[in-house]
C-alpha cells in the first residue's frame, strides 16, 4: 500500500536543522518498475537540513536499499546495492545557480 509522500519546505527545513527519516516501499517507485525483476523490499531513507561552509541551505540525502534488477545476460534476478550520500544545495534564484561555476 502507498505511503504519503513526507512534503517538507527545504529552506525552512534546512535553517532549522531538521532531519527525517524512514523506509520506503520499492513498490512505491513506480518509475522503476519495468527495469526490476521484483518490487518487494525497501529503501531506507534520511534527509537532514545543513548549511555548507559558505552558510547556504542544503539538503544531505542518504538512501540506502538492495533492487532486484535484472541481468541483462542471463535475465535471471540481480540484487544491486544503492548507497547514496549527497548534498543538494537550494537556491532561492535562477540568478543564484546561474553565477555558481558550472564545475562545483
Amino acid at each position: 500500500m502507498s505511503q504519503p509522500q513526507p512534503v517538507i519546505d527545504g529552506f525552512e527545513f534546512a535553517s532549522a536543522g531538521e532531519s527525517l527519516q524512514g523506509v520506503w516501499p520499492i513498490a512505491d517507485f513506480p518509475r522503476l518498475h519495468d527495469l526490476l525483476a521484483a518490487h518487494d523490499g525497501e529503501v531506507a531513507y534520511e534527509v537532514d537540513g545543513v548549511r555548507d561552509e559558505q552558510g547556504r541551505p542544503g539538503l544531505r540525502v542518504r538512501a540506502q536499499g538492495t533492487l532486484q534488477l535484472r541481468c541483462q545476460r542471463c535475465l535471471e534476478p540481480l540484487a544491486y546495492e544503492v548507497h547514496a550520500d549527497e548534498l543538494l544545495l537550494l537556491a532561492g534564484t535562477q540568478a543564484e545557480i546561474d553565477a555558481e561555476p558550472a564545475d562545483v
